[in-house]
């Protein structure tokens, strides 16, 4: 049973990572790197780091990268803390109000529009502090840019405007997109498909790999875009759109295609959004919460 949101947390990113998604690491397929293990480690610290009551949510999310970093080595999980943090935040303000009327069960999650742009200087600075910690690309300005002020590797830049940073990113990058939107996306489009996948499948396993089958048929990741340009974005969904879900076979062959090239085909802005919509389907009751008290 899920009693707090930090149970939410922890889940959310297990189940995620156990999902034998084709291009990702699961149970079955690990990268030189990267492991399930590391995946398990990784949700344990998020569990922890991101529902901490004592700092401000941007400093849960340098928290989470650094104390994963420390304890695994590498960058697990900085998409995740990205797009959870600003969610947890969102339900720890509201004390788990539930929503109301013909509202979808996540609409109590709307407040994160409030959470993203009430952002501190303080809270802000955590958080380019994290991503240049986690040595992510994505935030920086694009090649053909001479604006350094969002540089998060730049000693000049100006890391007190979170959400500025994020528009100028929006464009690349799934996540930043989220920040931007406020989070409809995930609200309004990944959570709804991942429940109905899970409901059709009758199984979450199940359901997570075809929500991303399903996902990845409509939507371009914006980690391959990053990597390997738009083109091959595009060419890897069409993949996905001439793979048939129903068939092991089909599936292992497309599984094969994204782990060609070193894993740069590695579909992981996806599993972030899968995750922190699994967050938003875990994520306790008010009823929940007045039983584990």
């Amino acid at each position: 049973m899920i009693h707090t949101v930090g149970d939410a947390v922890r889940w959310a990113c297990v189940l995620e990572a156990t999902a034998p998604k084709p291009g990702n690491v699961h149970p079955g397929r690990v990268f030189d790197d990267l492991s399930f293990a590391h995946f398990a480690q990784a949700a344990e610290i998020a569990a922890v780091q991101l529902t901490r009551t004592d700092l401000g949510w941007g400093q849960r999310i340098e928290s989470t990268v650094v104390q994963t970093r420390r304890v695994t080595g590498t960058n697990v999980n900085l998409g995740i803390a990205l797009l959870i943090a600003p969610l947890a935040e969102a339900v720890m303000r509201t004390n788990f109000l539930a929503s109301v009327g013909n509202q979808s069960p996540w609409s109590r999650f709307q407040s994160v529009t409030n959470v993203l742009s009430s952002i501190s200087v303080r809270q802000s600075r955590a958080v380019f502090r994290a991503i240049a910690h986690a040595m992510a690309g994505g935030m920086n300005p694009s090649d053909e840019s001479d604006d350094l002020e969002m540089d998060v590797h730049d000693d000049r830049a100006n890391h007190d405007d979170l959400m500025a940073a994020m528009r100028l990113a929006s464009k690349r990058d799934g996540i930043a997109r989220e920040y931007v939107n406020g989070f409809d996306g995930l609200l309004h489009q990944m959570t709804p498909l991942l429940k109905h996948c899970i409901d059709e499948t009758g199984d979450t396993i199940q359901g997570i790999c075809l929500a991303q089958h399903r996902w990845l048929q409509e939507n371009t990741d914006s980690l391959i875009g990053r990597k390997c340009g738009t083109e091959i974005a595009l060419n890897v969904r069409q993949w996905f759109r001439e793979t048939d879900c129903e068939s092991p076979s089909s599936i292992r062959t497309l599984d094969e295609r994204l782990r060609s090239d070193g894993n740069r085909l590695n579909p992981g802005t996806t599993a972030d959004l899968l995750a922190a919509a699994l967050f938003v389907l875990l994520c306790p009751t008010p009823l929940q919460s007045e039983r584990s008290a």
